[in-house]
């Protein structure tokens, strides 16, 4: 197999386009995952890999059937966030969609309205995966990519692992309504979440970094709930936030 070492070579000007450009992503309908575990998640959630790029005179331990391309070591370190990335998969991108959801009678869901920060976003897709939650719920009213290279990246691979919707508010509004879920969006200055008595699905609604709760869900959530703060900042970061009430419900469910 002939080692790649230009970025001229046609095959990595696709896959930089991919890495840099969610338009891109979107009209090809494809993605980037960098890493062999992040890769092999995807392979074990079912997303069909397209394309494989490996370092030169490295073999990965996966099973595949795609395109594989070698790279030469400063070709693929140029193209990866970290310099010790072996293996960047192309996949073919898929929506899920409310009927992969399996609900049961203690179902938790986040919900991310607004929450745009590719970080933020796989963070809580780490805690969402750790406490077995149902899925991952986003608004689509912004115009959030759930493909970028960074949440895939910083959720280390549980992206493929919580099944992701993509709806609008009036749609994750009326699927909570059809499934009696009760919604709880972090708001400052409200009763705090230690105080809830939790029934038994819920959906805790995170709002965007700056703008907080959008108005649709504090006038259509269940209840308003907050985190005590005791310091001079009155918010935490998102996904610190979605940690905290999402841990204490799962102790809650577990009895812990």
């Amino acid at each position: 197999m002939t080692t790649i070492s230009s970025s001229t070579n046609p095959a990595v000007k696709h896959l930089k386009k991919l890495l840099s450009s969610s338009r891109y992503r979107r009209k090809s309908k494809q993605f980037v995952v960098e890493g062999e575990k992040e890769v092999s998640s995807a392979l074990d959630a079912g997303y069909e890999l397209l394309e494989l790029y490996t370092c030169e005179e490295y073999s990965p331990s996966l099973s595949i059937s795609c395109i594989e391309r070698r790279l030469t070591t400063a070709l693929i370190a140029s193209l990866a966030y970290r310099n010790t990335t072996k293996v960047i998969g192309v996949f073919r991108s898929k929506l899920r969609c409310w009927e992969d959801v399996v609900l049961d009678d203690a179902s938790t869901l986040l919900i991310c309205d607004g929450v745009e920060k590719p970080g933020n976003l796989g963070a809580m897709l780490r805690t969402c995966d750790a406490v077995g939650a149902k899925a991952f719920v986003v608004s689509s009213d912004s115009d959030v990519d759930v493909f970028n290279p960074n949440i895939i990246r910083s959720s280390v691979g549980c992206i493929f692992q919580v099944p992701i919707i993509v709806a609008t508010q009036q749609e994750i509004y009326d699927y909570c309504q059809d499934n009696q879920i009760a919604t709880y969006a972090l708001n400052p200055g409200q009763k705090t979440y230690l105080e809830v008595d939790y029934p038994k699905k819920v959906a805790f609604v995170m709002g965007a970094e700056h703008d907080g709760i959008s108005p649709f869900w504090i006038e259509q959530a269940d209840e308003q709930i907050a985190i005590p703060m005791l310091g001079y900042n009155d918010s935490l970061n998102v996904s610190v936030s979605a940690a905290i009430v999402v841990y204490e419900r799962y102790r809650r469910t577990t009895r812990i």
